[in-house]
C-alpha cells in the first residue's frame, strides 16, 4: 500500500476564522494597491487592478460570503489565484501560513453549512484546536460570473484579453 502524500495549503483568515486553499492555484500574494471600481457590479466585486499589464478582477471574500465588514487593519491582502483559467485577486483579512496535510485529515463539511459558501466548502480539519475550513476556490464564482469576466477581457488567459465571442 502506497503512503499517503501530504498536500500543501495556504491558510488565510476572514473575520477571525481560518480558511485554506490548495497552494497549486495561488500565483502570488500582495498588498492591495490602487483599485478601479466597476459601476453596476456585484457587491463582492471590489473592482479591478493592474497585475503587470493584465487587468484582473478583485473579489472580496468577506462580501462574497456575506460576512460582516467590521474592522480590518489596513485594506486587506490580495491572493492572486488561477480559477480554472481566470486570474483573479481574492481580498482576505490576512495570510496565516502554508502547511501540509494528507487528504485523509480533511473531514466532510457539516450539514449545517449553508448559504453561498455551501458549494465552496470542501472539508474541515482540526489542527490542535484550530478549525480550518478548506475551500474549493474554483467554486467562488458561478460559471456565468466567470464567463462574464472572461468576456470583458479581465483575468482571461494570455492572448484572450479583450476578445468577445
Amino acid at each position: 500500500m502506497a503512503a499517503e502524500v501530504d498536500e500543501k495549503f495556504l491558510v488565510f483568515s476572514l473575520c477571525g476564522q481560518e480558511y485554506a486553499a490548495e497552494i497549486s492555484i495561488v500565483r502570488e500574494i500582495r498588498g492591495l494597491d490602487s483599485v478601479a471600481t466597476l459601476p453596476d457590479s456585484p457587491d463582492f466585486v471590489r473592482g479591478v487592478m493592474d497585475l503587470r499589464g493584465k487587468v484582473i478582477p478583485l473579489l472580496d471574500l468577506r462580501r462574497r460570503f456575506r460576512m460582516p465588514m467590521g474592522q480590518i487593519k489596513g485594506e486587506g491582502i490580495v491572493i492572486v489565484v488561477d480559477l480554472d483559467g481566470l486570474t483573479a485577486g481574492l481580498v482576505v483579512d490576512r495570510v496565516v501560513e502554508v502547511f501540509s496535510l494528507p487528504p485523509s485529515a480533511w473531514e466532510e463539511p457539516s450539514p449545517l453549512v449553508s448559504g453561498p459558501v455551501r458549494n465552496v466548502v470542501q472539508g474541515m480539519a482540526d489542527l490542535s484546536g484550530r478549525i480550518i475550513i478548506l475551500l474549493d476556490m474554483n467554486c467562488i464564482l458561478t460559471p456565468e460570473e466567470a464567463e462574464e469576466f472572461s468576456e470583458m477581457g479581465m483575468g482571461a488567459p494570455a492572448g484572450a484579453q479583450g476578445v468577445r465571442t
